[in-house]
């Protein structure tokens, strides 16, 4: 909804002329989950702003945005709101920076003013807490790795010396604006001094952790490995996964489900491996199946159905023999 000017206690929208908000929600809500409020041609306008949060509120299912908050003390009022930002021209006219927007609305109850920053991986494993500030959110986001704030040595740069650096994936703040959380990729020998890959000691028995173990094994196996065998033969990898699938639906105790889940699951990751693909390439692909509207009825493929043949959900063309 692009806001024009107002007048009266009418605002002008954009393709609508004048009409109050009211209204206009009533016709959005029908087919709408998320409504951007631009201002066109005048000032930001928090009175407007604030009239559009109390109509979303009384909305189910409808999330508001604003574009282009001209401040980062506007940022931090819309944050205070629950109102998402969506910025564009004020960073393409240098106006407002990620870091400062960002900075805008994180709070910190120490003296130092640092925020805590929760330091994971891919797969979400805590690696370490470090502290971060303006300056140091300012380097991160230029330099698209670990930056943070020592409290003894200022700016630090994770691996500047030791080469274990971070690529940084994204950053999210928790609910109360006090403290963030690092995603990154770790490259190296890992994020701890102690040369292991977190400051609360090594992770085992997770997903991750096997992930990378298989990974590793491709070009690091030791002799006799079994992992390296599944690699260097097709058939026998998918010859123990089909078997280990068979035994998965045939267990029936809680115990014996979790063996063979177990057993799937390494099999499965060694697939996974043998191309290269981690667990953070499987993860994002969950997330995006988790956003379809529209869902493949499932059924299953017949006997003798090998790759390329058509899928037993492919719509039926009208007249195809």
């Amino acid at each position: 909804m692009t806001v024009t000017g107002t007048d009266g206690d009418k605002v002008l929208i954009a393709g609508g002329g004048a009409g109050d908000l009211t209204n206009a929600m009533e016709e959005i809500s029908y087919y709408a989950t998320r409504l951007l409020l631009r201002f066109q041609g005048i000032a930001f306008d928090r009175s407007v702003v604030e009239s559009a949060k109390g109509l979303v509120a009384e909305l189910k299912g409808i999330m508001l945005n604003v574009e282009d908050p001209p401040t980062a003390d506007d940022v931090a009022f819309l944050d205070a709101k629950g109102i998402e930002s969506i910025l564009n021209k004020p960073l393409r006219d240098g106006s407002l920076t990620v870091a400062g927007a960002l900075g805008a609305v994180l709070v910190s109850d120490r003296p130092d003013g640092l925020i805590p920053t929760v330091v994971v991986d891919e797969d979400l494993v805590s690696l370490g807490l470090c502290y971060s500030n303006l300056e140091s959110l300012s380097e991160a986001f230029k330099r698209c790795c670990g930056v943070y704030w020592s409290r003894t040595r200022g700016l630090w740069i994770k691996g500047l010396t030791s080469g274990a650096t971070q690529e940084l994936i994204r950053i999210d703040i928790d609910c109360d604006r006090d403290s963030m959380r690092f995603v990154v990729r770790q490259a190296g020998c890992g994020f701890c001094h102690m040369n292991i890959s977190s400051c609360f000691g090594e992770d085992h028995g997770t997903l991750g952790a096997l992930m990378r173990t298989l990974i590793d094994r491709r070009n690091n196996a030791p002799a006799g490995s079994y992992t390296k065998r599944l690699f260097d033969d097709e058939a026998l990898l998918k010859s123990k996964l089909l078997e280990e699938c068979e035994e998965l639906m045939a267990a029936k105790d809680d115990r014996e489900v979790a063996f063979e889940t177990a057993d799937v699951i390494y099999f499965a990751f060694a697939a996974c491996a043998r191309h290269g693909v981690n667990l953070a390439a499987v993860q994002r692909s969950l997330a995006r199946k988790a956003l379809r509207v529209r869902r493949r009825p499932g059924n299953a493929k017949p006997a003798g159905w090998k790759p390329g043949d058509p899928s037993p959900d492919a719509p039926v063309v009208a007249g195809a023999k």
